[in-house]
């Protein structure tokens, strides 16, 4: 009816920022609307204990990313062993299956798995990632089994903004989360996903420096990653009983997190993963590609 109704909101006093206004009811911060009209102050002041439980702060409407055409060809399968201290525990398997057309643009269609035993515990994962052909992701769903702890989520990007959906039927949850346009996927348990943006990178050579934005899916934030072409170093690919290793020369792509890639310089295949941080390396076995 246009009629105003007297209610109250509160200021919080913050410290350098001084008094900000919440509204709880409308869910407003900061500057309130134009229906807030201070009729009059009230109350006095009260020390509260406030814990955060969820924050995401604006990020940046865009953040650079790497804009060429995807580098993994369609149809090309990597095989990649994972270690620990060492020794084999499991493997991952990468493939980019196919092309789609997705609202009339096209889309590359990639299928992840990963199983390995680590510390007595089996973790198992599978995960359908589509994306752009700049390898900017549209979708990505996981399918995850970690030691009989099974659960579901799909991420859906858009400008803007990521909606995961928890679990499935009735009990689903959404949850949104601002992000910058340039935004890549990520999972900490598929680094061939990693693989992906890594092997992304244009014309690399010694000291060349780029920036990257993960989406973390676990704790729902961006991670900037600074990637520095650090030396050429020759890594053996496959292996095996019976047979020759074949050397790679690669460039070495170190990064702000700690984690160490190793970029074919001929193909753009990730050929090797270091991640010294759990003392985790994914190393490439075979590839091979069937259309």
């Amino acid at each position: 009816s246009g009629a105003f109704v007297p209610r109250d909101w509160v200021e919080v006093y913050t410290g350098p920022d001084g008094w900000v206004a919440l509204d709880p009811t409308s869910g407003e911060s900061g500057t309130l609307g134009a229906t807030h009209v201070q009729l009059w102050n009230e109350g006095s002041l009260t020390t509260l204990g406030v814990k955060v439980l969820s924050y995401h702060p604006h990020p940046p409407a865009q953040v650079p990313f790497f804009n060429q055409e995807l580098t993994w060809p369609v149809g090309e399968r990597r095989v990649y062993q994972i270690l620990h201290g060492g020794k084999q525990i499991g493997q991952e398997i990468a493939q980019v299956v196919g092309l789609t057309t997705i609202d009339g643009h096209d889309a590359y269609k990639m299928t992840f798995t990963t199983d390995y035993l680590r510390d007595g515990k089996h973790y198992f994962a599978t995960a359908q990632l589509l994306t752009h052909p700049d390898a900017l992701p549209i979708s990505l769903d996981v399918q995850s089994d970690n030691n009989g702890d099974k659960s579901s989520h799909e991420f859906a990007f858009a400008p803007g903004v990521v909606r995961e959906t928890f679990g499935s039927g009735d009990t689903a949850r959404v949850q949104e989360t601002p992000v910058s346009i340039g935004v890549y996927a990520n999972d900490p348990h598929l680094l061939s996903i990693d693989a992906l943006v890594i092997g992304q990178l244009p014309h690399p050579r010694i000291g060349t420096h780029a920036s990257v934005t993960l989406y973390d899916p676990i704790h729902h934030t961006l991670q900037t990653l600074a990637i520095q072409v650090s030396a050429s170093s020759k890594i053996g690919v496959g292996g095996g009983k019976g047979k020759v290793m074949e050397q790679r020369d690669t460039w070495r792509c170190e990064t702000t997190s700690g984690v160490s890639f190793f970029v074919d310089k001929r193909t753009s295949q990730v050929v090797r993963i270091e991640r010294p941080a759990d003392d985790t390396v994914l190393q490439l076995v075979k590839s091979s590609t069937k259309l």
